[in-house]
């Protein structure tokens, strides 16, 4: 009995710690995701204020005239040619966190299928039947030895009557 306890105690243990390692995963898995998320929300906006900038820039070329510019000495188109390069930039930088996004997605619900609570209903079922498995044995174990302290009883009668 105290094997089967034993057993089962162990097996409660593993059960608890496959839980608990369930949790974390998940945990991180969603931490995970939130920051991939705040990445990916990041490079919208980023995007969206150099789609912004590029149109008060084209705007704004448009607007002066091109004997301003030289006056200055700068050329806005020159400037307005960086916010798409920037723009393409965080464009790659988006699907970049998009990707990185799914894979964390992916590898989140992996480990939800492997940690699922028919994951752990099917370790409680395989804890019973051992447990009965083991009570069983035992059982067997204590009719074996009482069969054969039954048949040493019998023997050292039967010597005693022999001689």
């Amino acid at each position: 009995l105290d094997i089967v306890k034993a057993e089962a105690h162990r097996l409660q243990q593993e059960l608890n710690s496959a839980e608990e390692a369930r949790q974390a995963a998940e945990r991180e898995g969603r931490e995970a995701l939130d920051a991939a998320l705040a990445e990916l929300e990041a490079a919208r906006q980023q995007i969206a204020q150099l789609e912004s900038d590029r149109a008060q820039a084209a705007a704004a070329s448009a607007a002066a005239p091109a004997a301003a510019d030289e006056c200055w000495g700068f050329d806005v188109d020159e400037d307005a040619s960086k916010a798409p390069d920037e723009a393409e930039r965080l464009r790659v930088e988006l699907a970049t966190a998009r990707g990185r996004l799914s894979s964390v997605e992916a590898q989140l619900q992996a480990e939800r299928v492997v940690n699922s609570d028919g994951v752990a209903a099917k370790l409680r079922l395989e804890i019973a039947r051992l447990s009965e498995g083991l009570a069983r044995e035992r059982q067997e174990r204590e009719r074996e030895e009482a069969s054969l302290t039954e048949q040493v009883r019998q023997a050292r009668e039967d010597l005693r009557q022999q001689s």
